[in-house]
């Protein structure tokens, strides 16, 4: 440290600082200095507990962002000969701190005493860090690992796993971590127990220097171990056993315990290699997905990741998305309608998590997206959204045509209606004026005729002619009824309705009854056409397959709405069924009677179930609410 140059490589030595401890009656100290552009030396001596590491840690992040180019990697090289212990909470800041250091690149220890290498050992095993960590002997060595690692990477950013014999490549996953903690503190009180009990045992035998000796084998023999391997067996050469049985027991009690970390490893490891290929079938779906897929933390509304589809569907690049929320891609009427559901979610309302959205791409075009959300939890509130973007710009394009079709369609129909309407009266008009005139015309000259006979044959051959004119005369006006009632133009269409009543009743002998309240006069003509012909469609219906045995009619004009209820107590049928989409009973005729409906701005709604009869509401604005 107080060098002006490394002896190793004639790099030169500069800042060097020492900073002490400011804990009372602490011994613990931290050498620093920096050696050429990119190597950080260290050493630190005494016992270090967990508030002399806090200060320890301040000034380290102090000294590296004053002394160091933060746009540079830098190798940390720490001696640890003078190092007497650590208490495990400051071991925990000083590996919480390094393990993933933005700006550290790798880290080289030397001089570790036996406890340290344990610790070591265990570390690279169990793989805490997320830089290459490597163990030597002596600061020569440090320091040509540190040089081969910078040149390395001047030709190659990534430093292989390898390289030396040293090397270990530290994945960055830590999720066994807080299992192998409370493993390693139970590992390390059982040691702590033993060793204590069997050294009140050889105090009362032998004496401290004794104690001390068994100590020091007790250590040897952890640190012979081969924690980089499978198995208890220490390394060759090592003196495993004693004459005495007790301190044999302590060893394969260790022994029992290393086997128990190397079955948590061989978990670890397995564990591990299935989450890396989860973790990769689930990115090749997400990059391959047809569909944007993102997670937005709730709190700050920013998307934490997301994946290329995104950017193609929006136009925005990954910079400018990463700087933006879901929010701002949104039209106007978008952001109201996600805020309304935001907010509404937020009070615990459960809500669709399927909504349909505009955005606007960055070239200022709008597409629809539909959006499906699933939510996490922190502490029993919202933390993240999991978002599916599917662009059904196309589809909603598709829709929109076809409701025109439908909405054309509409209109044609009517338009059909209207002009069927015109033809039915145009030829009951000429049913009436033409072919019910000469008819009965022909049945007043037969009258004649009948009275200039004296009786006789003759006459009785006229008779027939004549009553088979008089049933022509009264089909036909059937028929002028049927097409076109006069009494529904002329009278309106309660008196149409009670004729109509009537001439069910007198031909299938079954009642229609009827009520009405309302001024029913005033009624355009075009409504009171479709309701005339509506009902009696339900009338006839009812009549051939409900097997009613009476119909019951109600209609009120309220001035803004009428209301039409039609009721049977037929067969019934299931309505339930008849209003799903796919539903085979509903034909033609209801399909018409609901388009003529909708038409007028009314609606319709069929009430009934197998042998419960029927119920038909109708409802029409009329007035300012009728539509045109």
């Amino acid at each position: 440290m107080t060098a002006e140059h490394c002896p190793v490589t004639g790099l030169p030595v500069s800042c060097a600082e020492v900073p002490v401890s400011p804990r009372a009656g602490s011994r613990y100290r931290v050498e620093m200095a920096k050696l050429g552009e990119r190597i950080f030396l260290v050493k630190a001596t005494g016992y270090v507990r967990s508030a002399d590491m806090t200060v320890s840690l301040s000034l380290t992040d102090r000294f590296l962002s004053e002394n160091f180019n933060s746009e540079k990697n830098v190798i940390l090289i720490e001696d640890y000969s003078d190092m007497k212990g650590a208490e495990t909470d400051a071991r925990k800041q000083y590996v919480d701190y390094f393990k993933d250091h933005p700006q550290m690149m790798a880290g080289v220890l030397y001089n570790m005493p036996p406890l340290f290498k344990i610790s070591y050992h265990l570390a690279k095993r169990l793989q805490f860090f997320d830089a290459p960590l490597y163990a030597v002997s002596d600061y020569s060595q440090a320091i040509r690992v540190a040089m081969q690692m910078m040149a390395q990477a001047s030709s190659d950013s990534a430093w292989p796993a390898g390289k030396n014999d040293f090397s270990v490549t530290i994945p960055n996953r830590f999720s066994v971590y807080a299992t192998l903690s409370d493993f390693s503190k139970a590992f390390i009180t059982g040691i702590k127990k033993q060793f204590e009990a069997y050294s009140l045992r050889l105090l009362g035998r032998f004496n401290r220097q004794l104690t001390r000796q068994y100590a020091d084998r007790l250590l040897d023999y952890i640190q012979s171990i081969d924690w980089q391997h499978d198995g208890a067996l220490p390394a060759a050469g090592s003196k495993s056993k004693s004459g005495d049985q007790s301190i044999n027991q302590v060893f394969e009690a260790i022994g029992y315990v290393k086997f128990e970390i190397d079955r948590l490893i061989k978990e670890k490891t397995a564990a591990d290699r299935e989450l890396k290929a989860s973790e990769q079938r689930y990115r090749q779906l997400v990059e391959h997905a047809r569909a944007g897929i993102m997670e937005i933390n709730l709190k700050t509304g920013k998307m934490e990741s997301f994946n290329e589809v995104l950017t193609d569907i929006t136009g925005y690049t990954r910079e400018e998305i990463i700087s933006m929320t879901i929010f701002d891609m949104m039209s106007e009427d978008s952001r109201k309608e996600y805020t309304e559901r935001y907010n509404r979610m937020l009070s615990g309302e459960s809500i669709s998590p399927d909504a349909i959205y505009q955005v606007v791409t960055k070239n200022g075009d709008l597409r629809w997206v539909l959006i499906n959300t699933s939510r996490t939890f922190l502490d029993g509130e919202p933390d993240t959204a999991n978002i599916v973007l599917s662009d059904i710009t196309e589809l909603k394009r598709i829709e929109n045509q076809f409701m025109d079709y439908q909405a054309k369609l509409k209109s044609l129909s009517i338009q059909l209606s209207k002009t069927q309407e015109k033809e039915r009266r145009m030829l009951a008009s000429r049913l009436h004026d033409s072919v019910s005139q000469e008819l009965f015309a022909a049945q007043l000259q037969l009258n004649t005729f009948e009275k200039k006979l004296a009786g006789g044959e003759p006459l009785q051959t006229v008779k027939p002619v004549k009553d088979q004119i008089q049933k022509v005369i009264r089909e036909t006006k059937r028929l002028t009824f049927d097409l076109s009632p006069p009494v529904l133009y002329d009278f309106g269409l309660q008196e149409a309705l009670e004729s109509l009543g009537e001439s069910v009743a007198a031909k299938y002998d079954i009642p229609v009854k009827t009520w009405y309240s309302g001024n029913l006069d005033k009624i355009d003509d075009e409504i009171k056409i479709v309701l005339y012909r509506i009902l009696n469609e339900l009338i006839h219906n009812s009549v051939k397959h409900a097997r009613t045995e009476e119909i019951r009619i109600s209609l009120h004009n309220s001035g803004h709405l009428i209301s039409v209820d039609v009721e049977d107590d037929g067969i019934g049928f299931d309505a339930d069924n008849l209003q799903t989409e796919t539903a085979a009973y509903e034909g033609f005729g209801i399909f018409d009677i609901r388009e003529k409906i909708q038409h007028l701005g009314g609606n319709l709604a069929i009430d009934s179930k197998p042998g419960a009869g029927t119920s038909i509401m109708i409802e029409v604005p009329v007035g300012d609410n009728l539509s045109n």
